[in-house]
């Protein structure tokens, strides 16, 4: 028997942000959109496995198949992330040079059959059975972000006409640092 983890109710036809975050003692947490829909436990093997690593192709006894859809932006960690992590690199990818980032694939590509990794640990993929999109998800890395301007204005942008010499301020915090 094997753990089965709910995400929830995807919406057909619209991309969504799916993560799941592994311990070293197999607790598991199901992310849909940056929200936590799940949870379970998986029994871990201490030994490396010398098996590929299939994304988007399922092979199992009874047969297996690809997904009929599309995949962007798949990053994996050596680290647990906790939510708020997760809900970051939802709406804004890695820089690929991140501490615990094993590995990141962005797709970026557009033709061939290599997906290369985007970390220094060289973890390329081959594409194959997938055709290339231009079809991707939407980001916005100034979303994780809270601003704080001088006029007291909070958005991450702001239009200034002043008529003598005016000195603007932006205090920026990520939640951790200012």
């Amino acid at each position: 028997a094997g753990t089965i983890l709910k995400f929830g109710t995807p919406v057909l036809g619209q991309w969504q942000h799916i993560a799941v975050s592994v311990d070293l003692s197999g607790n598991t947490n199901a992310y849909l959109n940056g929200v936590k829909s799940g949870s379970g436990l998986l029994s871990l093997s201490s030994t490396n496995s010398s098996m590929n690593l299939n994304i988007g192709y399922l092979s199992t006894s009874i047969g297996g198949g690809y997904f009929k859809g599309e995949l962007d932006n798949i990053h994996i960690w050596d680290i647990v992330l906790d939510s708020n992590q997760i809900h970051q690199y939802m709406s804004c990818p890695p820089d690929a040079n991140e501490t615990g980032l094993f590995a990141y694939w962005d797709f970026e590509e557009g033709s061939g059959s290599v997906a290369a990794d985007q970390t220094l640990n060289a973890n390329n993929g081959t594409i194959d059975g997938a055709s290339w999109s231009n079809d991707v998800p939407t980001t916005s890395c100034y979303s994780n972000y809270d601003y704080t301007w001088s006029n007291g204005d909070t958005t991450a942008t702001i239009t200034a006409s002043p008529s003598q010499t005016t000195t603007y301020t932006v205090s920026v915090t990520d939640g951790i640092t200012t």
